[in-house]
């Protein structure tokens, strides 16, 4: 059934892709405006609001509902332009999606035999990055994913990502496939969106961002650390509707001369930058702060106790 649904779903959707991108961006206009008029149909507008104020305490409201506003536009724009994903050309995604500066963040290093970690962020059309392997001649450019619950939304975004040639790598898998293309003598660059909420589990490291304290992904930089791989930033500037320009940053060309955490403390500050100078490009619906250090450092202190409870258990014969 599911297999069913989604070759219906991808057919209505790719048939709606024909359509210009003026016309779809009208139609999320459309959507925008009335959201607009409406605050109440505005999508987490509560987490929005909330993850705003506290990212920027020293704005006013009016600022701070001018870029609520724009940040809802925003994101009608990109919801058309993944729409628009499923059947525009190479050639227009080229135009569209512009990346500079990659002879030195990743041409140079495939060529000096070092693969690139690269850090992105829900910045602009983030989506739309998968097309950078349009702009490097190298046959093995990988991201990574959350797979999706649903199934029929997870098989059209794995098709969709992989549209210009970048391979699909469940977040699961990312060590497998860095030791499989090393094994193979291959260099490649591994991209991974690396602003998420990480699982309590997975949390090792904290850090200042946008004026809070926070929790981050730091599987990647250990990765990179481990195999001694270059490290990039992927930054973000809309251009203009539609259009966007990304700047290859090189953070290092060998990560394992770096100390624990101090990669990740670099992309978090140049994200925050990048943040800063358009912040209606950020996805502020994520719920990006909803794992606190209170309840960290409370979950710390169960599992200490736990720890000593069973040590106190006399061991029977």
């Amino acid at each position: 059934m599911s297999t069913i649904l989604f070759y219906i779903t991808y057919g209505i959707i790719y048939l709606v892709s024909l359509l210009p991108l003026c016309v779809l961006y009208l139609i999320t206009d459309t959507f925008w405006l009335i959201m607009t008029c409406f605050p109440f149909l505005r999508y987490r507008k509560k987490v929005v609001r909330k993850n705003l104020a506290a990212s920027f305490p020293e704005k006013d409201k009016h600022w701070l509902r001018m870029t609520e506003i724009k940040f809802y536009h925003n994101l009608a724009n990109y919801i058309a332009e993944i729409v628009k994903m499923f059947s525009i050309s190479k050639r227009m995604m080229r135009k569209r999606m512009e990346f500079t500066n990659t002879q030195e963040a990743v041409i140079n290093q495939f060529q000096a035999g070092r693969s690139v970690m690269v850090y992105i962020g829900h910045l602009g059309n983030w989506e739309w990055i998968s097309s950078f392997p349009l702009w490097i001649n190298r046959d093995h450019k990988c991201h990574v994913y959350h797979k999706l619950q649903n199934k029929v939304f997870d098989r059209l975004m794995y098709k969709l990502r992989g549209r210009f040639g970048s391979e699909n790598i469940e977040m699961r898998h990312t060590l497998r496939t860095i030791v499989e293309r090393r094994n193979e003598g291959k260099v490649f660059t591994i991209g991974t969106i690396s602003d998420q909420v990480p699982i309590w589990e997975d949390i090792r490291h904290w850090t200042t961002f946008l004026n809070q304290n926070t929790p981050v992904l730091s599987g990647n930089e250990r990765f990179a650390r481990k195999f001694g791989m270059a490290v990039a930033y992927m930054d973000c500037t809309k251009v203009r509707r539609g259009h966007y320009r990304i700047e290859c940053k090189l953070l290092c060309d060998d990560a394992s001369k770096y100390a624990e955490y101090e990669l990740t403390d670099k992309y978090f500050k140049l994200l925050e930058e990048n943040i800063r100078r358009k912040p209606e490009l950020w996805l502020w619906s994520h719920n990006r702060w909803k794992r606190t250090w209170e309840e960290y450092q409370r979950r710390l202190d169960a599992k200490r106790e736990r720890k000593e409870q069973l040590k106190a258990v006399p061991v029977t014969q």
